[in-house]
């Protein structure tokens, strides 16, 4: 007989009591109901909706309207500069460095002009003249000098008289208009809401690069076809600008107009 200590049990098989059965959980969970979500949209499509509302918020308002035209325009009026080594090489018979010193020195009209006009403006606000009215002065006086500039250039391909002399002196002149762009976005900010003012400046930044991408290829082919034509054609690229000005300025009344209204 086998001592009871030794004998092995397997506790997978030991006999479980009656009492610590557990009876099969038979408990029904009922299906539980998701809330009705609309299908998914298509990302690109809502951006492009929500891009076409903004633009067209933009053109809605009269004011925004004017400013966005008026930056438009007015680097259509300034794709002149594209092709003014060429036309002056072609017209002059101007060397490249003669054509580069040229060049040059309208950039250093530029910047003094820009400078002057920042003295000004100080010295005006200091004599308590109103921010906003100083800034759209500085936006009359850049588009009368841009008109008078070009205008004298075209007026001297009609009448066939004045030389290289009289070119350089209204190109300096009309080097002067280039403070227009501040003084346009100084206003924005200050008539703009706040809400909608990041909106107003990408509509800004859009419309002056569509206008100096446009007028790169639009002036080229007024170039082309001056030269082309000979004569007082040669002129056609300061014909079209000088136009492109005049409408400028009518919006720059336009905008006056709408600021003293406010």
């Amino acid at each position: 007989m086998k001592d009871p200590r030794h004998v092995a049990t397997n506790p997978i098989t030991k006999p479980i009591p009656n009492d610590e059965v557990t009876a099969p959980l038979l408990v029904t969970v009922p299906p539980i109901e998701l809330p009705h979500s609309p299908p998914p949209q298509n990302p690109r499509a809502f951006s492009l909706r929500e891009t076409l509302h903004n633009a067209l918020s933009l053109l809605r308002d009269p004011l925004t309207a004017t400013i966005l035209a008026i930056l438009f325009c007015n680097e259509m009026g300034h794709g002149l500069n594209n092709i003014i080594q060429q036309w002056v090489s072609k017209t002059f018979s101007w060397s490249l460095a003669n054509t580069n010193y040229f060049l040059s020195s309208q950039r250093a009209v530029a910047g003094i002009n820009l400078i002057l006009l920042s003295l000004t403006a100080a010295r005006m606000q200091a004599s308590g003249v109103p921010s906003q009215r100083i800034d759209v002065r500085i936006i009359w006086f850049s588009q009368l000098v841009t008109v008078v500039g070009t205008f004298g250039v075209a007026a001297s391909g009609l009448s066939g008289k004045g030389g290289s002399g009289w070119f350089v002196g209204c190109i300096v002149v009309y080097m002067m208009g280039w403070g227009i762009g501040g003084a346009v976005q100084s206003t924005v900010a200050k008539v703009v809401e706040k809400e909608r003012l990041a909106l107003v400046y990408v509509g800004l930044n859009i419309v002056e690069r569509a206008g100096s991408v446009l007028s790169s290829p639009v002036y080229a082919g007024l170039l082309a076809e001056g030269l082309r034509k000979e004569g007082r054609w040669v002129y056609l690229p300061f014909y079209v600008s000088c136009g492109v000005f005049v409408v400028v300025c009518a919006l720059t009344m336009r905008l006056t107009l709408l600021l003293a209204r406010l």
